[in-house]
């Protein structure tokens, strides 16, 4: 089972409208367009998967296909001190 977060998002008002209406004549919820549309960006956008893997407490983002982003996975659980840090010393 996929594990769902939530989020908001800024949409004008009139389409809100329109995709609520869209929802309705389809008989989905709006959540449920929203990841369907999300789903067919993504894939056509050629954008790679992206796997996340806790270890030892800590968030990390795999990418598939180290030739687009860097081979060292991005560590999703340092904080914004040690990123910084990391820039001006050179420390991971």
């Amino acid at each position: 089972m996929k594990e769902y977060v939530t989020t908001n998002i800024r949409v004008p008002a009139s389409r809100l409208k329109e995709f609520k209406l869209l929802a309705v004549e389809k008989g989905k919820s709006v959540s449920e367009l929203i990841r369907e549309a999300m789903e067919q960006y993504l894939e056509s956008s050629g954008a790679p998967s992206v796997r996340i893997e806790v270890s030892r407490g800590k968030k990390r983002a795999i990418y598939p296909d180290s030739s687009f982003w860097s081979s060292e996975p991005a560590d999703l659980g340092r904080t914004n001190s040690e990123i910084v840090k990391s820039a001006i010393y050179g420390e991971r």
